[in-house]
This record gives structure tokens, sequence and C-alpha cells, in this order.
């Protein structure tokens, strides 16, 4: 099992602080990684910087790398479903995936 949910009942205060913290700490994971996860039907497919991981619910692991800015934009079009078109600048996306590790 992954996650755990009853019925207690949850505030915004319980989230923000949480949030906040995440979102704007220096150092924080998600301000300084690409990080994507999308559960599919028969799979769960993970995405962290340029290393894209396909979950099979029998067990299996498909891994590889992503090696191309243009590679990219398909894998987040195609496997996590978002489009890209007209909300992204494709140079400052190019300039940065460069730095990924």
């Amino acid at each position: 099992a992954m996650y755990v949910f009853d019925l207690s009942p949850q505030y915004p205060v319980d989230f923000e602080m949480a949030n906040y913290y995440v979102s704007t700490y220096p150092e924080s994971l998600f301000l300084n990684n690409l990080l994507m996860g999308r559960a599919d039907v028969d799979c769960r497919h993970a995405l962290q910087n340029r290393s894209y991981v396909k979950y099979g619910l029998d067990g299996s692991k498909e891994e590889r790398e992503i090696k191309h800015v243009d590679e990219l934009v398909e894998l987040i079009g195609n496997t996590f479903n978002i489009n890209l078109d007209g909300t992204v600048d494709f140079e400052i996306l190019r300039q940065r995936f460069e730095k990924l590790d």
C-alpha cells in the first residue's frame, strides 16, 4: 500500500505551511528538479529530470534516459497528457533541460 486514507477532517492550515515551504525554499526538491508522475490503467509513469520509468502492475519496470528536449516534450504530451503549446517558452525549456542531471 502506498497511501492510507481515513475520514479525519483536513483543514487548509494542515497544508499551507508545507506547500509554501516546498515551493519557495531555495534547496527544495521541487524547485531544482523536473518531477512528474501519472497513474494509468495498467501502469504508473514517473519522470525525474532526465530519467523516465514506467512501472507495470505486473511488477515490470521499463527505464530510459531522456536525451533531448524534443523527446521530453513528446513524453510530456503523449505520456503525461500535458499540452505545452502556447504555454511554454521552448527556448527557456531547452536551457533548463540542458542543466538537468
